[in-house]
């Protein structure tokens, strides 16, 4: 699991979970001071942090249900991709590769599909070709550069 990417999405939802609260308090209070415009805004606010008792505690309960379910959902979302970038490496690397087989709940099924497909042409082409693609690149390599300037 390429935790980077989960906690990147779970920071991200956290935040966007904050800003929706702070803006839903945020109308609460506007909304209370409109309707008792001899209130002051701190009184307001005081009732309304007040009233907060007996949500507060149903929204605590439910934070360890919302938080389980989202790092299941960023799993299912980041494990093929993290899976799928490793075996791309090793593809690439000429190491073995196994194929992609995704949990049953996984998303990105399309994405492993195409990834065994490709995997099976290309090990398909290496037992064909004497010398892997690698290896050309490398002899390639140490053969000096042509000049693009020709001796007058």
């Amino acid at each position: 699991m390429d935790q980077s990417v989960q906690g990147s999405l779970l920071r991200r939802i956290g935040f966007y979970s904050l800003a929706c609260g702070l803006y839903f308090l945020m109308t609460l209070v506007i909304t209370e001071s409109l309707s008792n415009p001899r209130e002051s805004i701190a009184e307001t606010t005081r009732r309304c942090l007040d009233e907060a008792v007996f949500w507060a505690p149903g929204m605590v309960l439910l934070a360890p249900i919302i938080v389980y379910d989202l790092i299941r959902v960023t799993n299912r979302l980041a494990g093929p991709i993290f899976r799928l970038r490793r075996e791309l490496g090793r593809l690439a690397d000429g190491l073995p590769s196994e194929p992609l087989v995704l949990r049953e709940d996984d998303d990105w099924a399309e994405a492993a599909e195409s990834f065994n497909q490709l995997r099976r042409e290309v090990l398909q082409l290496r037992c064909t070709r004497p010398a892997s693609p690698r290896s050309m690149d490398q002899d390639e390599s140490k053969q000096p550069l042509a000049s693009s300037h020709s001796s007058r």
